[in-house]
């Protein structure tokens, strides 16, 4: 039976894949105080002498007995060792400083010379590696004392069985790539010394007093002759055992027997109340789980308990401010009250009196709302009328403008012909040329009245000049008459002329102070429009302010319903001033519950103590 034990440096169980334990040079080599024996005179010892109980073998289990002869290898011979992959995380950082903190603590507790630190063992010297590698073997070889580690530590590894073996150049240095390697092994001897710690004396072969020397001399002997024969019979190591018990006390087979099975009872009880015990430990982990869950729910409430606490502080100030300011208007409703009942105030009949005046107002402010868009769409009708005249306007300025372009030019053409007549007229005409000023007709009310009056003026002119020069001619004609009657026929017919242009001239002038009334009259009636819509704008300009004195209304029923929100605060701090309470009771139930999960705990806890020991007796 191969050995089994724990290695703490993986907290896992790790089982040895070849049948032998320790090779011959380890049982040469080594102290023989740590020398192990065969697991099966090992069990054969403890039925002799009182040390570890005998398990029985059972079927199944994986033995190579079952599956090949029954003469096969011995247990103890050299078989080759598969090779396995080492699973320990030895490269990552968090998993070394672990481990080499449970190196400096062990080594500090085994009476280790020097001092050393976790610190320097993340970057070690080769001094320090080889001074702890001492440390170490010395409780396989007490005399150990490093020469050539190169040479001596793969040895000492191999006789130990470890699997993992780094090459000899690994130990000539230590350097940040074989470091992690060099720690394996020294955690490798670290397990394996607190594993030989554990180990009973009482195992071993060099023990003080043997009771029955002859028997343990046969006991060696029958070891000896298998490991010589390197042959290990299942069969006959049975049949050696059950004889040599037999010899040792020959008549209390059937009590052996009898306590053999007692003692399996008593096994299995024994591992169903391991069994409970490990349910109420898994058990006690998820109170454990939970409990630690209410103490953070607790640590938490004390927290918000606090918050709460100082916002409790706070509002017990403001509602003592707000209790003052209360009393105050308290007070002052007091006086306003006794001063309203003096007047004899009804405020039922005020309500519906400013009710039906808000219903009334509501009324005016729709009908107003409706005369605006009708002003509104009428001065979008005056607007495209203004327009049309606008545009009517235009037209009569531009024919104004030809007009009064033709009459001067006409004026001119009838002075050139009159010069060109008479060389008498000629100078008289001189003094009759006319000026006429630049004074085109403009759409606009200024530039229409501006030069309204000039042209009134020269027209007056024009005119004034026209007659003259009428009269002029006529008495120009009658002298010419009776002093020229050979061109009175010539005369005329230039009279004729003088007249049809005179006529057609005043027709002319009629017609442009026609066309000017005319326009002066659309003018005034667009200034009239003007005037109108000014007024409607200031009819607009009273309704609004008739609606900002309403919207003054509306702003005093807006404080009205702050007050009524104040009061809605006011119960909001009642309500909360409730909760405060609803919260120190369930506080103090949270502290009940706690106080009874602990006393369930201490319960749990002492029947798992009581258990224990009845198991320890």
């Amino acid at each position: 039976m191969s050995l089994r034990f724990e290695c703490k440096s993986e907290s896992k169980t790790r089982i040895p894949t070849s049948r032998n334990t320790f090779g011959r040079n380890s049982l040469q080599n080594e102290n023989p105080s740590f020398k192990c024996r065969r697991s099966s005179s090992i069990d054969a010892r403890a039925r002799g002498s009182g040390g570890v109980p005998f398990k029985p073998r059972s079927m199944s289990e994986e033995r190579k007995s079952l599956y090949h002869s029954s003469s096969r290898r011995s247990s103890l011979t050299f078989n080759e060792c598969k090779t396995v992959k080492d699973q320990r995380p030895l490269a990552d950082k968090a998993y070394q400083k672990k481990k080499i903190s449970e190196l400096v603590e062990y080594l500090n507790e085994t009476n280790f010379m020097y001092q050393i630190t976790a610190s320097k063992l993340q970057q070690p010297s080769k001094k320090d590696f080889e001074m702890i590698f001492q440390h170490l073997a010395q409780f396989f070889e007490p005399d150990y004392v490093v020469k050539r580690i190169e040479e001596e530590a793969p040895r000492i590894l191999k006789s130990l069985c470890y699997q993992f073996i780094p090459p000899k150049s690994s130990f000539m240095y230590i350097a940040r790539t074989n470091w992690p390697t060099l720690l394996g092994c020294l955690l490798f001897l670290m397990d394996m010394s607190k594993f030989a710690e554990l180990i009973d004396p009482k195992l071993f072969f060099n023990t003080a007093e043997v009771e029955n020397p002859e028997e343990h001399a046969i006991l060696l002997n029958y070891i000896f002759t298998s490991y010589i024969s390197r042959e290990d019979n299942e069969e006959e190591e049975i049949n050696f055992f059950t004889e040599l018990i037999k010899s040792r006390k020959p008549y209390d087979i059937a009590n052996l027997q009898e306590k053999n099975t007692e003692l399996n009872l008593v096994l299995e009880q024994v591992q169903k109340e391991m069994e409970e015990i490990n349910e109420l430990k898994a058990s006690s982990e998820e109170y454990d789980v939970i409990a630690k869950h209410y103490e953070n729910y607790f640590s938490q409430m004390r927290d918000h308990q606090k918050k709460k606490e100082i916002a409790c502080e706070n509002l017990s100030k403001e509602l003592a401010e707000k209790e003052a300011e209360l009393q105050n208007l308290r007070d002052i409703l007091a006086q306003k009250q006794a001063s309203f009942d003096a007047q004899g105030f009804d405020g039922k009949k005020q309500m519906s009196y400013y009710e039906n005046q808000k219903i009334e107002l509501s009324e005016k402010l729709q009908v107003k709302k409706s005369a605006f868009k009708k002003l509104q769409n009428e001065c979008w009708d005056v607007e495209m009328q203004y327009a049309q005249d606008l545009d009517k306007g235009t037209s009569i300025c531009e024919t104004f403008n030809e007009v009064y372009s033709d009459v001067h030019e006409l004026t001119n053409n009838i002075l050139d012909t009159l010069q060109n007549v008479n060389p008498v007229a000629k100078n008289l005409c001189s003094d009759l040329t006319f000026n006429f000023p630049e004074c085109r007709m403009q759409l606009g009310q200024k530039s229409i009245l501006q030069q309204s009056n000039t042209r009134k003026s020269t027209l007056e002119e024009i005119k004034k000049k026209i007659d003259s020069t009428d009269l002029f001619l006529n008495c120009l004609a009658t002298k010419e008459n009776e002093k020229l009657q050979e061109l009175t026929i010539k005369k005329s017919d230039l009279s004729v002329k003088i007249k049809v242009m005179s006529s057609q001239k005043v027709k002319k002038e009629h017609d442009l102070n026609a066309e000017e009334k005319q326009a002066l009259e659309e003018v005034k009636a667009l200034e009239i429009e003007c005037d109108e819509l000014l007024r409607e704008l200031e009819k607009v300009r009273a309704l609004t302010l008739v609606t900002e004195n309403k919207n003054k209304v509306l702003l005093e029923e807006y404080k009205e319903l702050q007050e009524k929100k104040r009061k809605m605060l006011r119960t909001l701090n009642g309500y909360l001033h409730e909760q405060k309470k609803l919260f120190i009771h369930h506080s103090k139930v949270l502290e009940d519950t706690k106080r009874e999960t602990e006393e369930a705990g201490e319960e749990i806890y002492a029947v798992i103590t009581e258990k224990v020991k009845q198991i320890d007796t």
